[in-house]
């Protein structure tokens, strides 16, 4: 599981890849977001990211195109589903690899 050294106390803490979709991911933007490290392994692999902020506090990954195609399916809300469901395999499994789990994120 990825971890990350809080800047606030020197702490270290365990994040998901998938909490930089979801609202509640990373304690609702309360806790020290990670979203631009999952936006830039995404740049880095050659995808299009763009990130929004959800609620007063939180951002998440809206958009991710390739070759100018958007592959994240229209109608899916945003911060409410788990990207699992949506997210093509080839996304999952490079995200996967750049931050790998030994437990689920079941935070939607």
């Amino acid at each position: 599981m990825p971890q990350a050294i809080c800047h606030h106390c020197n702490s270290t803490f365990s994040w998901h890849w998938e909490e930089a979709f979801a609202k509640w991911g990373f304690l609702a933007g309360q806790g020290q977001l990670k979203t631009d490290t999952v936006q830039e392994a995404l740049t880095d692999a050659d995808y299009e990211v763009e990130v929004r902020a959800l609620g007063e506090c939180n951002t998440v990954i809206c958009s991710i195109k390739k070759d100018g195609k958007e592959l994240i399916p229209q109608g899916i809300k945003i911060g409410y589903v788990h990207p699992r469901l949506f997210l093509p395999c080839s996304i999952i499994e490079l995200l996967d690899r750049k931050f790998p789990s030994k437990t689920p994120y079941d935070g939607l």
